[in-house]
């Protein structure tokens, strides 16, 4: 049985209805890929530029060390402790929680008496320390000058001259400051963490394969007084008073 001429007729307008709706989700569908398009471009952009900044972090990370520049972690801007944060004051660890990294290195003043390297006193003896400072800070002001030193780090050679311990620096991309141990410091003069119990001893060298103390120098900050600390906590020479920077705030240590 044929159908009637206005069944047909209504067939015939919801066929043109359907035809315009999907010429209109078509023209919407194409209109949201143009918008999708520069977003998928920026985000093709940025991975290419971080990957061309890994690869030139890299490099740089390979001509420092040709020029005997040790190579340490520096800390993620995120990683300082903020001014006031009373929550890192309220994290000091209890004594069975003091982490072992931290036990294990070994912090002492010292004193600088060459120009071709530092040499730190102690009861032990003498080390001979060189480093890269020159490049940073004048050499007048490093001679005869009382430096904070990480003493049982792996030796290692710069300038053809074997190093047996590390200058610690306040440091940031633009400034590089030694820092001061309190005064009335002598060489030898033991620091401290205050809240952190330290060992008696100390292992005549932190084993590298474990990086010890690149466990531990992200942690490492200067605060908004330009006191040295780990984890919040002062650096600090027992009577004598805490290490400070002389001008940089909230900066890394290394």
């Amino acid at each position: 049985m044929a159908a009637s001429p206005e069944v047909l007729q209504r067939l015939e307008q919801r066929s043109q209805i359907a035809d315009q709706m999907i010429s209109k989700l078509k023209s919407q569908l194409q209109e949201l890929k143009q918008a999708a398009g520069p977003e998928r471009r920026l985000a093709t952009e940025n991975a290419k530029l971080l990957s061309e900044v890994d690869t030139l972090k890299e490099k740089l990370a390979i001509l420092e060390a040709r020029n005997g520049l040790i190579q340490i972690q520096v800390p993620l801007k995120s990683s300082l402790p903020l001014a006031g944060d009373q929550s890192k004051i309220d994290d000091v660890p209890k004594p069975n929680q003091v982490p072992s990294e931290v036990k294990q290195t070994e912090v002492q003043a010292g004193e600088e008496q060459k120009k071709a390297g530092k040499k730190e006193k102690k009861p032990k003896g003498e080390k001979k320390v060189v480093s890269g400072l020159v490049k940073h800070i004048p050499i007048e002001q490093m001679e005869n000058k009382m430096v904070v030193l990480c003493c049982n780090l792996k030796p290692a050679k710069m300038r053809g001259i074997l190093s047996q311990a590390m200058v610690m620096c306040a440091s940031s991309p633009e400034k590089v400051e030694i820092l001061d141990p309190p005064l009335g410091s002598v060489p030898g003069d033991r620091v401290s963490f205050d809240g952190y119990p330290m060992s008696e001893e100390f292992p005549a060298q932190m084993n590298p394969k474990k990086k010890i103390f690149e466990q531990i120098q992200p942690d490492l900050n200067t605060n908004a007084e330009k006191v040295a600390t780990y984890k919040g906590a002062p650096f600090k020479v027992e009577g004598k008073g805490v290490v400070t920077a002389p001008s940089m705030k909230n900066s890394g240590i290394k």
